[in-house]
């Protein structure tokens, strides 16, 4: 079956100093609960930053058992509830936010540090990696 969407693992980055890793896959996240940065020492994820992560992951499982037909439902509902999606806290200062208005797919970049947050929106077939 078909995803509506997909996930990129991008491993772990320190938030303090210029470490990351890309081999991490969110399958051993929870290995890195409270672990040091092995450059600088500072905690690499916090429990916050896991659940996030977690949260975004359960989010994704959800929309991809949806079928287009209840996908679209459910943005036609979303609308005649007067739900503007630019509006809401996750989307907010994301660039490339007009993306979401063409009828095409999209790269997504999102951060879970702190909270979750979209940070670029980007065409299908450009790099999401600014």
């Amino acid at each position: 079956m078909k995803k509506n969407i997909e996930i990129e693992d991008t491993g772990l980055q320190c938030d303090n100093c210029d470490w990351k890793d890309k081999s991490i896959t969110f399958d051993i996240y929870k290995n890195w609960i409270d672990k040091p940065c092995p450059k600088c020492g500072e905690n690499v994820l916090t429990e916050e930053d896991y659940t996030n992560a977690e949260t975004l992951r359960n989010a994704i499982d959800i929309l991809n058992s949806l079928s287009p037909d209840e996908l679209e439902a459910m943005n036609k509902l979303a609308i005649e509830s007067g739900i503007d999606y630019k509006n809401l806290p996750f989307l907010k200062d994301s660039i490339g936010l007009e993306n979401l208005d063409k009828d095409e797919p999209v790269i997504v970049k999102v951060q879970t540090h702190k909270d979750l947050k979209v940070t670029v929106i980007k065409n299908d077939g450009e790099s999401a990696n600014n």
